[in-house]
């Protein structure tokens, strides 16, 4: 009993406790290694097409300055003039300090509203803290594509003294051959997703500390019970005889075999037979029509031949008292008491739902029958599941082009109009008419 014992523990441990851990860890690697570098890329792309969206309004001011020089409104070098004028006041961003710049293919900086010793300044030669010539890059890239986006080092917004990542995109203005351009600081993604796992981590502590309460609670409980369970069997293993009553009291009709041939049967058995009282002795063999196969025991040799706790059942015949056939469930569980085992038989009586069963299958043959004789399509459908259909007479699967039945239970009613319209005016007109 005791190695029984911990093994059930043991099972507890693996078919419930153990695949709760797993899933947690799943879910928590998932988030980690899959969810949150999947959001940092969908973060990068945004950043992307924000500062891919801001620069093309930059660009439509050059746009809009060079259609005026064109048209004879302003001299070039006034155009040019008012266009950088209009693009070193541009901010966004949360703290508003966010800008463009303007370099020319050279590159030489045309603009810089943060950096203005650079302004006028060949850049062939400038570098980052990493050594990359990025304006260089930035001119190549753009007088070979048209636009493109480049990475480097630089100062943070507008304090020099701090050198971080940055990811800028360049936009070529061939007209004057000039390129404009702004950018975004990785830290600025960073910390969004900082932000993110923050609360992924709080959420997930919360989540894994709900769960452990549940699991502490259902362990507890299962435990409790399991306790319960195998006091209540020590105490009922002490005497066959408490047993016996139990099976007595038992409000359906059971049969309790123990391996050493003895048979009990309850006052339950008894009613079920047609028996006014439980004094008649009974044979078990002689109760059924016919023997029932069950994989606990062999009711002809009273045999037991499992004692493995799976589902045991069958239907079969019973015959009463006074030569009546009874359809009887019989649900088979081995037992164990006392040092001694055996098996019970709980036996229902269904003969009434077979009654039912056999009425209802007499009143669709009869209704098929009935449909099958009319030169009327006559058909049912299930409303609750598309409208298929559930069955139809041969009127009907003539009238709709229904080649059999597997193909009728595939169609759909809706399938049978040419306009959808049309089918839905019929469905509204029969919920009108409740038809």
């Amino acid at each position: 009993m005791e190695t029984t014992y911990k093994s059930r523990k043991r099972n507890f441990f693996i078919k419930i406790l153990l695949p709760t851990f797993v899933t947690i860890l799943l879910f928590i690697s998932v988030l980690f290694l899959l969810f949150i570098p999947q959001f940092e890329n969908t973060i990068m792309d945004r950043k992307r097409e924000m500062i891919k969206e801001l620069t093309n309004s930059a660009w439509s001011i050059l746009d809009k300055w060079h259609r005026a020089e064109l048209d004879g409104s302003v001299t070039k070098e006034k155009a040019q003039e008012l266009a950088v004028s209009q693009i070193q006041s541009l901010r966004y961003g949360e703290a508003a300090k966010d800008y463009f710049w303007i370099t020319d293919y050279s590159p030489i900086m045309i603009m810089h509203p943060y950096r203005f010793e650079l302004n006028n300044k060949d850049l062939n030669d400038f570098e980052d803290s990493h050594g990359k010539k990025l304006f260089v890059e930035m001119a190549a890239l753009a007088k070979k594509n048209g636009d493109g986006f480049v990475d480097y080092m630089w100062q943070w917004k507008d304090d020099s003294t701090k050198i971080v990542p940055k990811l800028s995109y360049v936009k070529s203005f061939p007209h004057w051959e000039w390129i404009i351009g702004t950018g975004i600081y990785i830290e600025d993604v960073k910390g969004e997703i900082n932000q993110l796992e923050k609360k992924i981590i709080n959420v997930s502590v919360g989540i894994t500390m709900v769960i452990a309460v549940l699991l502490f609670f259902i362990a507890y409980q299962s435990l409790s019970s399991e306790k319960q369970r195998r006091k209540a069997e020590d105490e009922l293993h002490e005497s066959r005889e408490k047993y016996r009553a139990l099976v007595e009291a038992s409000t359906e009709g059971l049969i309790m075999i123990l391996e050493d041939g003895q048979i009990f049967y309850n006052k339950t058995i008894y009613n079920i037979l047609g028996y006014k009282n439980d004094s008649h002795p009974l044979v078990l063999s002689e109760i059924f029509k016919d023997l029932p196969k069950l994989r606990s025991i062999n009711i002809g040799t009273l045999q037991i031949t499992s004692y493995e706790n799976v589902i045991d059942q069958t239907e079969t015949l019973v015959k009463k008292n006074d030569g009546a056939i009874l359809n009887v469930l019989i649900n088979a569980s081995p037992i164990t008491f006392s040092n001694s085992r055996g098996v019970v038989l709980s036996i229902k009586d269904i003969s009434g739902n077979k009654e039912i069963e056999r009425a209802l299958d007499e009143s669709k043959e009869k209704y098929l029958a009935l449909t099958n004789q009319l030169s009327i399509g006559v058909f049912r459908i299930n409303c609750a599941k598309n409208y298929k259909f559930l069955e139809a007479n041969d009127a009907a699967l003539s009238l709709l082009k229904i080649a059999n039945e597997e193909s009728l239970f595939n169609t759909s009613l809706a399938e049978c109009f040419e306009e959808a319209g049309d089918f839905e005016t019929f469905i509204n007109d029969l919920k009108k008419n409740n038809s």
